[in-house]
């Protein structure tokens, strides 16, 4: 509706984790948000989006990744918390810089 193109993919599987299938589905995009429920202490985000990372620097593909991390202790996110999530990853990878990883619905 706002004139964005957008896609969804889920993982199915962890391990093997699907390398190739996940290059493939993402190979014409630019900018790729991965939204973690979970955090990974001391690394780098969550687990899937570092996941996903290896795998396309890996395989050498330029798509930028920003990770969110949100519904930690089973909190419920909403259409509006995904909505932000995809546009404040689009300005993310717009701008560049440090902010690679980012909570949504964190109490602080």
């Amino acid at each position: 509706q706002q004139g964005q193109k957008g896609g969804l993919s889920r993982l199915r599987l962890w391990r093997p984790f699907p390398f190739e299938e996940l290059s493939q589905a993402v190979e014409n995009a630019d900018v790729l948000v991965v939204f973690d429920r979970c955090i990974s202490f001391g690394g780098p985000g969550g687990p899937v989006c570092c996941e996903v990372r290896s795998a396309l620097c890996s395989r050498h593909m330029r798509t930028k990744v920003v990770g969110f991390i949100g519904g930690l202790g089973g909190r419920d996110m909403s259409i509006t918390d995904f909505v932000e999530v995809i546009t404040r990853g689009a300005e993310i990878a717009e701008r560049g810089g440090e902010e690679e990883v980012q909570t949504i619905g964190v109490r602080e």
